[in-house]
């Protein structure tokens, strides 16, 4: 049983369904979200408050979307927030050694869960403060010379949720921030042989973030002279795991075809779609003055298979995107693998129109907000969700496929997730011409009052 007041348990409860729900940790088991975060809400006051805090927020979220008002819920969420900080910041007893008892995994934790409170508030850029803070305190985790069974964090559960944050980060800040610190980072991991789906996603998800990391820095900086070793280096380093773990994955499939569910050979699917995704990411030369007529027409069978795995798992099933008390949200704050990013990716770099209309179509009509059904499901603990052809995305209603796909091939890649995904201001974010032209047609054809409430729908 949790320990403190009514309110706290409450929030506590709520926060054990926010982090078991697939809007986050996706169809797979997560060690960070699954397990760790849980465990350390026990050990640790400051996780503890900041569980509550987010679990206050999520009941809040499930409360508008039925047009539920509780007054209450933001001012315990920033009590606990606030509590949360003073737990960390106050004076511990020394270790001995002149060093702080503060356990650098409490701190990394905490940080990850401050970057996620600050997202469902659509506070974008507490949120970004924290995420790229969390880069550090991971390094601090890895150079943590305690035995294990002494230390809260196994850093392999936190990285991939660590690049992600710092990728979603600087797809806001662009070209202010600063390349990712990789030295001393873990070779890549061994996969010889997959033993579970589990651990299939895991190990593609590593280095799938890594390798999605290494690109936005490469864009972000933009060096033509660096551009050739740059892309030898990509190659050298992502082509052969990922046949590696093609071979692994398929002889996986051969071992266990029997004992698969067809839930099961749904999530094998969605793993496919995100190798294939990452398969063209590492081999194709982005330096290239051909480079997306040289992928459309190299990778043509990739992207068909992209578009029809997706279209064989959203034909069944989805899953409802994280949600908040704003209709602004960190971009793409999930943390498992799913179909969105191999889609999207399709949409905006395949240069064969009949691929890119399939993808886009696939993407318009997933759902885009946390609805009731969707609560209700994660509440009986459902691992996916039927799929609401109601549930449609109000951008899509103000801009066509086509027009998001001028968009989407004008932008660099990780900006224009953000944009479509985040329903985020843009302030931050590169945009091409198509983005104005939108805007002007809107002043054409609304009256001047309305011009801003159309600025407004297509920035959310």
């Amino acid at each position: 049983q949790w320990p403190g007041s009514w309110r706290e348990r409450r929030g506590l409860h709520m926060f054990v369904e926010f982090a078991m729900a697939p809007s986050l940790a996706g169809l797979f088991q997560s060690g960070f979200w699954h397990r760790l975060v849980l465990q350390a809400c026990f050990f640790s006051k400051a996780v503890y408050h900041m569980g509550a805090a987010i679990g206050s927020l999520h009941e809040q979220a499930i409360k508008s979307s039925r047009g539920i008002e509780d007054p209450h819920a933001s001012a315990f969420a920033l009590q606990q927030y606030d509590r949360s900080i003073k737990l960390l910041t106050c004076d511990r007893p020394s270790m001995g050694n002149g060093t702080s008892a503060v356990d650098p995994g409490e701190m990394l934790i905490t940080c990850i869960l401050f970057a996620c409170f600050e997202a469902m508030q659509g506070k974008t850029q507490q949120a970004i403060f924290h995420a790229m803070q969390s880069r550090s305190l991971l390094k601090a985790c890895e150079i943590d010379e305690r035995p294990p069974y002494l230390q809260l964090v196994a850093p392999n559960d936190v990285i991939p949720i660590v690049r992600r944050l710092e990728m979603q980060s600087k797809a806001l800040q662009g070209r202010d921030t600063k390349p990712s610190d990789t030295t001393g980072e873990s070779v890549l991991p061994c996969i010889e042989t997959i033993h579970s789906l589990e651990h299939a996603h895991d190990t593609l998800l590593n280095v799938y973030t890594r390798l999605g990391c290494f690109c936005q820095d490469v864009r972000l900086e933009w060096n033509p002279d660096n551009m050739v070793a740059a892309m030898q280096e990509k190659q050298r380093v992502y082509v052969p795991w990922l046949q590696q773990w093609e071979t692994s994955f398929v002889d996986f499939l051969f071992r266990y075809s029997n004992a698969l569910s067809t839930h099961d050979m749904q999530r094998a699917k969605v793993l496919k779609a995100n190798h294939l995704m990452s398969s063209i990411l590492a081999k194709t030369d982005q330096g290239s003055s051909t480079y997306w007529s040289d992928v459309s027409h190299v990778y043509e069978a990739d992207f068909r298979a992209i578009v029809d795995l997706s279209a064989s798992i959203l034909n069944t099933f989805t899953i409802f995107p994280f949600g908040g008390v704003t209709s602004q949200r960190f971009p793409y704050l999930v943390y498992g693998l799913w179909v969105t990013e191999p889609l999207f990716f399709t949409m905006s770099r395949c240069d064969i129109p009949e691929i890119q209309r399939q993808a886009a179509g696939l993407l318009a009509g997933m759902p885009t907000s946390t609805s009731t059904s969707a609560s209700s499901s994660q509440r009986r603990g459902s691992t996916m969700s039927h799929r609401s052809d109601s549930d449609y995305s109000a951008l899509h209603d103000q801009m066509s496929n086509n027009e998001w796909i001028n968009f989407a091939r004008n932008t660099r890649l990780d900006a224009a997730m953000a944009t479509y995904f985040g329903k985020l201001p843009l302030d931050s974010i590169e945009r091409p011409p198509i983005y104005q032209d939108a805007l002007d047609h809107f002043a054409s054809i609304v009256r001047p009052d309305e011009v801003e409430c159309a600025f407004d729908m297509l920035q959310s």
